[in-house]
């Protein structure tokens, strides 16, 4: 009990993230072993390029890169004179070398074909996607790399008033020019934003940073409006493809959920081409379909209240003891437990006291009222 007090002690510097925030969510007692126990997962040791380990090097090749243009207004000159020099493969290489090899006087020479594969689709990504991107669409400035992001939630559990910390770090936080904030991360993989998995508390780490940095009342964000956020998509599958398949233009994807405010979306596509934004723009009016990429001020406000709820819960049933084995089934292919690194421990039977993903068909949209009928003459 004294480890998970730390989490609401005033004077212990211990928070919760948003990924332990998921855990509990996906499974109350996973989240107890890693979070609270502490038990640690054995790393498998792998000679070739993992996705997280391919996520990681994005990641940390990105922001060598914009911290060159962190603060300037409109980069977009900056980005380009990059692009034609060999900043990037530098950056990606200074990656690889620092995260992967941990070796920062390796060359190129060292790699193995697996390796050249990785870094070659890095590149292509960074050259051939994010930063065009960015250099096209530049009606922005880079406010925040690797930005720390706190906020407490306050609950009552076990007859006491409690605080809870929670705090993560943001990879890229975005002003637009008429002020509006933008959270940006890196996505590998072809998972995207699901509204019915952040109804139930899964991939709402971008929203929980988006809403804590506009209302932090002591952060440099506060009472900024929400823009959104945007994920920008890569393929961590180096096996799936050639060098020089890898070396040619990729097309570009962007997801997440975005104001659909015309402002907003101007400054993420000019030209409104449709290409790049999860949703459309027609004659001053956004797109009747895809509403799940996009959402006016009081849809945000819907989700913001929706999350915070989720977060307070988890602290009431958290503080109230409730650390059961419950996982949340998601897919129906596949028991939770078979990914989990703590399954041989609770030896958890299949189907039991499972969760299903509960969800409304359309969530955080407006109730829709029940037409009336018209009365017979």
């Amino acid at each position: 009990m004294a480890r998970l007090e730390r989490f609401v002690d005033a004077q212990s510097p211990a928070t919760l993230s948003p990924t332990a925030f998921f855990r509990y969510v996906a499974c109350p007692l996973r989240f107890y072993f890693h979070s609270i126990a502490r038990l640690e997962a054995d790393d498998e040791i792998s000679e070739e390029v993992d996705a997280p380990m391919f996520g990681t090097i994005l990641h940390a090749a990105v922001q060598m890169l914009y911290a060159r243009i962190a603060g300037e207004a409109h980069p977009g000159e900056t980005l380009r004179a990059m692009i034609r020099t060999g900043e990037v493969a530098q950056a990606v290489e200074a990656a690889i070398n620092e995260n992967y090899l941990q070796d920062k006087h390796a060359t190129a020479e060292d790699y193995s074909g697996n390796l050249l594969l990785v870094k070659d689709i890095v590149i292509r990504y960074l050259r051939g996607g994010v930063m065009p991107y960015d250099a096209a669409h530049d009606a922005f400035a880079v406010s925040g790399l690797e930005e720390p992001v706190a906020y407490p939630f306050r609950f009552r559990a076990g007859g006491r008033d409690l605080e809870m910390k929670f705090a993560g770090i943001a990879d890229r936080i975005d002003t637009l020019d008429d002020g509006a904030l933008r959270v940006v991360d890196y996505k590998t993989g072809s998972k995207k934003l699901d509204l019915k998995e952040v109804y139930c508390g899964l991939d709402c780490q971008m929203l929980l940073y988006l809403f804590s940095l506009t209302r932090d009342a002591s952060g440099r964000f506060t009472g900024a409006e929400p823009a959104g956020v945007l994920y920008l998509l890569a393929d961590p599958a180096p096996e799936s493809t050639t060098r020089a398949n890898a070396a040619r233009s990729v097309e570009y994807k962007l997801d997440g959920l975005v104001r659909d405010e015309e402002k907003i979306f101007r400054a993420m596509d000019a030209e409104e081409t449709g290409r790049y934004l999860p949703f459309g723009y027609l004659r001053g009016a956004p797109s009747p379909y895809q509403k799940d990429k996009r959402a006016d001020s009081a849809k945000l406000s819907r989700i913001q209240l929706h999350l915070d709820d989720l977060v307070t819960q988890m602290g009431e049933q958290l503080y109230g003891g409730q650390i059961d084995a419950e996982p949340l089934v998601v897919s129906s292919s596949k028991s939770p437990c078979t990914w989990c690194d703590y399954s041989f421990i609770c030896c958890h039977e299949t189907g039991v006291h499972e969760r299903a993903l509960e969800a409304p068909a359309k969530p955080f949209e407006p109730e829709e009222e029940p037409e009336e009928e018209e009365e017979q003459p």
